[in-house]
């Protein structure tokens, strides 16, 4: 079984927002981005 198989999709999301390591060293979190507007394509995206 892959590993993508094993782990669901918000797992596997939240893995792929995660900072590479560098020599096996990183951040644990990723960064904090604030807004204070959040755009959509459409009304219907939004819903």
């Amino acid at each position: 079984m892959s590993e993508a198989d094993r782990h669901g999709n918000h797992t596997r999301l939240l893995h792929a927002g995660a900072p590479r390591l560098h020599d096996g060293i990183g951040p644990v979190n990723v960064p904090v981005v604030r807004t204070s507007t959040v755009r959509f394509d459409s009304v219907e995206t939004l819903a």
